[in-house]
């Protein structure tokens, strides 16, 4: 099925299966070597773990960010629970 089929939430959620397999920390040693072996460049190949690290933690905090908007919304009238600072 092409993406034109789609809703937008099984894009939405396509694109966040996507982007998990991607950026997991397996994945992203995986490149690493890979770029080690073919440059035989530590600095390349640690940039690329370094870059890859960091677009993995913006699609994170994206996904925690729009969870916390979400829950923002919901009333729990029968928990009444203060956080309050030492």
């Amino acid at each position: 099925m092409g993406t034109s089929k789609m809703s937008r939430e099984q894009l939405q959620a396509t694109m966040k299966d996507i982007w998990m397999s991607i950026y997991k920390k397996e994945n992203i040693r995986k490149m690493m070597f890979k770029t080690l072996w073919r440059t035989r460049n530590f600095k390349a190949a640690y940039w690329v773990y370094g870059t890859n690290h960091n677009y993995g933690r913006m699609v994170v905090e994206d996904m925690i960010n729009a969870l916390k908007t979400k829950m923002s919304s919901v009333k729990f009238p029968l928990l009444n629970i203060s956080f309050c600072g030492s």
